[in-house]
């Protein structure tokens, strides 16, 4: 239940920008910014004598080299927390209320959190740091400190560290632009709270390195030596002293002090030796007269990419918003997101699709940004999966009509005015596209409570039904998936028949109490499991199961079942965070719980699972494109389980999980345990290999026993592997 009320109370406010946060290192923070490499060049006195509004000289707009420092001391007053009512302490443009490419915000966001957030050039990416509990309190002295870079934002509150974000996108300060102190603009959103002092410093770093390869850098295939050259774009690479080190995913240093192979004007190149398939932490110690920084990279070395199998058999999604309004669309991240995707095996991509992003006014249409996904999409081998959801301007939205008493997770959540223009935008959005999108999700979770509005299961089959029915007319080899239900579509949902405004969702069986079956061909649901002891998917399974067995009930049983929003949260092991606000797991955990997740997913039915999303705390990467452990891992899980047919859930020990599939290399048999470390018995010496979670494998051949734990390994043979683990049942 706790997945809607993340996106209630997050969407709502960050949307249409990217809904993970950053995931934070398991390692300290590049120090690129640190004290001792900055030389400050700029200095401006916010308070004395006090300003309103100012601008910053040209010569430091503009420019990516720079480090923007912004320290104030204020007292809020009382009502900052208990009026709702947002509130500014700077602002350089726009971007919580509106948005404008290269804007800097710091305000508390209606009495709730406060945030730190950039936005890009583009407007196609976003750096944030959001806090609910930021240690600010009112009516006593308090000190906020925000620091930016070109692609970084940081926090401190108090002289607390609050986090950071990154991004892939650039920021640049627009020269002439001015910034507002204590206010969003002239006079909006007012901090209402005394400034006692403040500064804005720009500091030039005295070194400035980063490792080569913008989006794709730490991205490394195959076994053997790779190359990894860190380039310099302040500081002087032939007098400056670098050693680099490498640990793995268990903290253990693995390269240790290792000097460049080659240095020229603007680089230092390092040789990394071979290592095993997995994922690093690359952190070069860059050494001058005056300052010493450190540069850090997540990176991975996997396996080659799995081969492109049929989006048909393929069980591997992404979910992911895209920014696609006029202004806001940016080609280059949507290709390297894609890039990646197809990389790690993904043939599934669901995405948001706001009737406002292709339709701003009744009379004309923009299809760029779309065209362009399509056209990417092709050259990535990606098939689509648009979620339709409403829009956001008057003409467009039901809300003009009634407004919901509820929170609501966006205003595309409510339902179109007028039926007649909806049905003319779904008819002319299948015939553009006939034969290049041929599935077609109708809303996102819109059996919850703030996903559709009006909250009236008949409204929603009305919409289901219009959509449908125009697509089908357009082409009628279109796909119709339901929304991707939020919560009705357990045994209590299944079981009611009515819902009120208490209730947070309706259930399916009041939905198919309506006869809606003639209107979609896929059932599709949320299986999240975020709020479940270590966000285990384990319980889910049951879940499914009966999911199954009621569509079999209820008319829908020879329809596929989807899953097109699912994910885990990661971030520093034992601290509470993220969307859902629970405990976080670590990288490697994730990592887990992703196979895990499409392993079970398999063998209850589940045709095609998407993860949710490819950036942030719940992806696969971080908002710097820099890769976490579920990227190595899925690459690996798609090589052996792309096109493998579930056979068998093998009954072994208690905490032992193995399910077993078949494919043309042979027998793959998935094992973990959920709690602890087990022995597997073998009954016979088994020829085959044994492949750990990253892709690295050893031969087995007269191996008495195998040891698993929570971190899943897969048994490789030729002959059926449940033959050679019966023992284990006893």
């Amino acid at each position: 239940m706790k997945h809607y009320f993340r996106i209630a109370t997050f969407i709502a406010v960050v949307l249409p920008l990217c809904s993970c946060m950053a995931a934070p290192l398991a390692t300290e923070p590049p120090k690129l910014v640190a004290e001792t490499n900055l030389k400050a060049v700029a200095t401006i006195d916010l308070v004395n004598p006090k300003r309103a509004t100012d601008t910053l000289d040209a010569q430091f707009c503009n420019r990516a080299d720079l480090v923007y420092d912004l320290s104030v001391v204020t007292t809020p007053n009382p009502a900052t927390f208990t009026d709702k009512q947002s509130r500014a302490l700077f602002t350089l443009g726009r971007n919580m209320h509106g948005q404008l490419p290269n804007s800097v915000t710091v305000m508390v966001w209606e009495g709730g959190s406060l945030f730190a957030r950039m936005t890009s050039s583009t407007m196609g990416d976003t750096a944030q740091v959001i806090s609910a509990n930021s240690g600010l309190k009112p009516g006593e002295p308090n000190t906020i400190h925000v620091r930016w870079t070109h692609d970084t934002i940081s926090l401190d509150v108090n002289g607390k560290h609050i986090g950071d974000g990154s991004m892939a996108g650039e920021f640049l300060w627009p020269s002439t632009r001015p910034f507002f102190i204590g206010y969003e603009d002239t006079n909006s959103y007012p901090w209402g709270g005394a400034l006692t002092s403040g500064t804005l410093t720009v500091y030039a770093p005295r070194i400035r390195a980063t490792f080569a390869g913008g989006m794709d850098s730490g991205y490394f295939t195959g076994n053997g030596t790779h190359s990894y050259p860190l380039n310099f774009t302040a500081g002087d690479p032939k007098s400056l002293a670098t050693k680099l080190s490498v640990t793995d995913i268990d903290g253990k240093t693995v390269v240790d002090a290792l000097s460049p192979s080659r240095v020229d004007a603007s680089a230092q190149t390092f040789t990394l030796p071979a290592l095993p398939y997995g994922w690093y932490v690359a952190k070069a110690v860059v050494s001058g007269s005056e300052s010493t920084v450190d540069v850090v990279r997540q990176i991975t070395i996997t396996p080659e990419p799995p081969k492109r199998d049929s989006a048909d058999i393929s069980p591997f999604g992404i979910a992911n918003p895209i920014q696609m309004s006029p202004g806001r669309y940016d080609p280059i991240v949507v290709d390297a997101q894609f890039k990646r995707m197809a990389t790690m095996g993904i043939r599934w991509y669901r995405f948001w699709l706001d009737w406002d992003s292709v339709q701003q006014t009744p009379e004309s249409f923009d299809w760029k940004a779309l065209d362009d996904i399509v056209s990417r999409a092709s050259k990535y081998g990606l098939t689509l999966y648009p979620c339709i959801v409403g829009g956001s301007k008057p003409w467009q939205s039901y809300a003009t009509i009634e407004k919901s008493k509820y929170p609501i997770m966006a205003p595309n959540c409510y339902m179109p005015k007028d039926m007649g223009q909806w049905k003319t935008y779904i008819r002319t959005l299948g015939e553009r596209y006939k034969g290049k999108i041929t599935n077609w999700q109708v809303w996102n979770e819109s059996d919850a409570r703030n996903g559709f509005f009006p909250y009236r299961t008949e409204d929603y089959v009305n919409v289901l039904k219009v959509t449908s029915t125009e697509l089908r007319a357009a082409d009628p080899k279109n796909v119709i998936g339901l929304s991707g239900f939020a919560g009705g579509f357990g045994p209590g949902g299944i079981a009611q028949l009515t819902h009120t405004d208490k209730n947070s969702c309706w259930g399916l069986g009041e939905f198919w109490a309506l006869n809606p079956q003639q209107y979609y061909d896929v059932m599709d649901c949320h299986f999240y499991s975020v709020d479940k002891p270590g966000q285990s998917w384990d319980p889910q399974v049951a879940v499914a199961l009966g999911l199954r067995k009621a569509m079999a009930e209820h008319g829908d049983g020879a329809k596929p079942l989807w899953d097109s929003e699912v994910s885990f949260l990661t971030g520093v092991p034992g601290t509470v965070g993220g969307w859902a606000n629970v405990p976080l797991l670590s990288g490697k955990d994730q990592a887990a719980r992703l196979v895990q997740l499409h392993v079970q997913s398999l063998a209850v039915g589940i045709v095609h699972t998407m993860w949710y999303s490819i950036r942030g705390d719940c992806g696969v990467m971080n908002t710097d494109f820099s890769p976490l452990p579920a990227y190595a891992a899925h690459v690996q899980l798609a090589r052996l389980l792309g096109g493998a047919k579930f056979e068998k859930t093998l009954k072994l020990a208690p905490n032992v999980r193995a399910y077993r599939f078949s494919g043309p290399g042979g027998w793959v048999t998935a094992l973990w345990t959920t709690s602890g470390v087990t022995q597997v018995k073998l009954a016979k010496p088994v020829k085959g290999q044994l492949v750990d979670l990253m892709g690295n494998s050893e031969t087995l051949r007269s191996t008495a026993s195998i040891e698993v734990s929570t971190v899943p390994r897969y048994l490789v043979t030729r002959d059926a592997a449940d033959v050679a683990l019966a023992a284990a049942a006893k």
